[in-house]
């Protein structure tokens, strides 16, 4: 009898290291609850705690997820349509992320160099439905959710907090060992206010058309929790930290409750966190009413501030754009390819025909100046280094020639090439 229950003891203290994220302790203590254990329904659960502790273990240290049977288990995620949330027994990964106070505010950066297409961190949904009842959903985990997982909510923006630093060790992922946890209490108001501006909302496409409904699992057309179809949508907590940009660096992959970030470019150690919060293939004007009436903040990423300046008037194409995310049959996708070739063009057009008739003003203007090296600098290869270096040379060729022929030690009315003749 002693043996069960120190065993019992070992699995009650292994089951809250679990929850903690301590998977390596919980581990242990599953074994040694294996071990003492003289009643067999013990005995399995403890070597079930093992295998589930090992396997979390190496989630939360490397990454490295069985994606294969992920993908089994929602197969409607191959598509992009979130038909049902399939909750996964997966454990949150952020080793290569940091907190950080950064030019939005409090958000993720990297922690070392990374490279395109490299896993940035996996989030478990705090709770996940339809929008629209997504609070009562909420105030019902509330009854059941640990000290924890209650703190790691209370740190997400509330409209009030955005100047309070970010607990490294609240942030999902991490071990959260001796973290004080002092009582705390979550009213009704405060939680719609984080469901608000961070609730993110599962897009994808459905019948050739984005989309962002959700269809139940019950038989009825109901997910448990919610009311018919509606917006498919959850509370990520990880997810929540990353800022907002029109030119975002990561993107995020739904796969049941699970929400996947990888990096978009290659990112240098340091470099924030940016994930674009509504449509990015909208003009400017739609994009920062949205942002507005949304999440309260008018948006001055270097993309508007750019597209402000260079391309005010981008409703024009809106009717195009919107028609062209709507993906065709196979057969007709190459006239859809032309069609948005066609329409970068247009635009690429008009944004080098603004740069040439504002070229002074480009390299005067700061904001504009700094937008225009971040926006392009960063994206550049060796090869366009390269190829810039000779337009300047030749610029510089050509200002000798003109000094040559008037006679003058610096050519007349011929500045030294600026950004208009870097970037046009």
């Amino acid at each position: 009898m002693e043996d069960y229950e120190n065993a019992k003891a070992c699995l009650n203290h292994a089951k809250q290291c679990e929850a903690l994220g301590d998977h390596h302790k919980a581990m242990v203590l599953f074994g040694r609850g294996e071990c003492l254990a003289g009643h067999e329904s013990t005995k399995r659960k403890c070597a079930r705690g093992v295998k589930t502790s090992l396997k979390h273990l190496e989630e939360q240290l490397s990454g490295k997820y069985e994606w294969a049977e992920i993908f089994r288990a929602d197969p409607d995620a191959l598509l992009g349509s979130p038909k049902t949330f399939v909750h996964l027994p997966l454990t949150a990964y952020s080793e290569p992320v940091t907190a950080v106070m950064g030019r939005f505010g409090r958000g993720l950066a990297v922690r070392r160099d990374v490279a395109i297409g490299d896993l940035l961190f996996v989030d478990k949904a705090w709770v996940v439905g339809n929008y629209e009842d997504l609070l009562d959903a909420a105030m019902k985990s509330l009854e059941d959710c640990s000290d924890l997982q209650l703190h790691r909510l209370m740190e997400l923006y509330d409209g009030t907090n955005g100047a309070n630093p970010l607990m490294e060790k609240l942030l999902p992922g991490r071990v959260a060992r001796n973290v004080p946890l002092d009582h705390a209490e979550l009213d009704e108001e405060r939680l719609q206010r984080i469901l608000r501006f961070n609730a993110i909302t599962r897009w994808s496409l459905l019948d050739g058309e984005l989309s962002s409904t959700v269809k139940g699992d019950d038989g009825d057309g109901n997910t448990p929790g919610t009311t018919g179809t509606g917006y498919a949508a959850g509370l990520w907590c990880l997810a929540s930290f990353v800022n907002h940009s029109c030119r975002p660096n990561v993107n995020f992959t739904f796969l049941g409750d699970v929400l996947t970030c990888r990096a978009t470019r290659n990112l240098k150690a340091g470099d924030e966190l940016l994930v674009g919060y509504v449509r990015l293939d909208r003009p400017l004007l739609f994009r920062r009413k949205e942002l507005s009436a949304t999440f309260d903040f008018h948006c001055t990423c270097h993309r508007c501030i750019l597209e402000e300046a260079l391309v005010p008037d981008g409703s024009k194409y809106l009717q195009q754009i919107e028609r062209l995310t709507q993906v065709p049959s196979k057969d007709k996708s190459f006239p859809w390819i032309e069609a948005w070739s066609s329409l970068y063009r247009q635009i690429e057009y008009e944004i080098s025909l603004s740069i040439k008739q504002r070229g002074k003003e480009l390299d005067q203007d700061l904001s504009l100046a700094n937008s225009l090296d971040a926006l392009f600098e960063k994206s550049w290869t060796p090869e366009h280094d390269q190829q810039r270096e000779e337009r300047l040379k030749h610029q510089e060729e050509l200002r000798n020639n003109i000094a040559r022929l008037q006679g003058q030690a610096k050519p007349v009315g011929f500045e030294h090439p600026g950004r208009e003749d870097v970037y046009s």
